[in-house]
């Protein structure tokens, strides 16, 4: 069998696209790994500040500067203010599932959220302390939009969820819009 030249080029320019497609797809591996990378910097260094707005208002009540009251109310005051990206915040779970701080939903606040579930029946809260309690990892999930008056909008959710030395899970939820 022999190859005309218009099927030696042909082959060529078939063999051309599907090395341009296999780089494509890799560059757009790399470039997905480096955002996913630092989506995951950005969630890590805003809890790291949640931490540290924490330990320094303990550290406040424990030399008398003001009662443990004051001092958690007021540090309770600036995660809720901690945002960052779109729709982006920070916030706490004891290690029983009660909420201790939620930017977005006060209503978690004091409420025992252990067994709430994302939109395949993944109980976020349990993953989230199971992650905790292994080392400071990264929870996955899907749920709702977190806005006070609602929303019907699921977004993929990035939680970090480092252990806390005073029995609490301290996260930060960062969501993108699934697609």
């Amino acid at each position: 069998m022999t190859f005309t030249i218009a099927k030696r080029l042909a082959v060529l320019v078939g063999l051309a696209i599907v090395a341009s497609l296999l780089s494509t797809g890799m560059q757009l591996n790399t470039f997905w790994n480096t955002l996913n990378a630092e989506r995951r910097e950005a969630v890590k260094s805003h809890v790291d500040s949640g931490i540290a707005i924490l330990k320094g208002a303990l550290a406040d009540a424990e030399k008398g500067r003001l009662s443990r009251e004051e001092a958690l109310t007021r540090a309770k005051d600036a995660i809720r203010s901690i945002r960052f990206g779109k729709n982006d915040y920070v916030f706490i779970i004891d290690t029983k599932g009660v909420g201790i701080v939620h930017a977005m939903r006060p209503d978690f606040e004091g409420a025992d959220i252990m067994d709430l579930a994302d939109v395949h029946g993944v109980k976020l809260v349990r993953s989230m302390l199971e992650s905790s309690r292994s080392g400071s990892g990264f929870t996955s999930t899907s749920r709702p939009l977190a806005r006070p008056q609602g929303s019907c909008r699921h977004h993929h959710r990035r939680c970090r969820t480092p252990a806390f030395p005073s029995r609490a899970t301290y996260g930060s939820s960062m969501g993108s819009p699934q697609t």
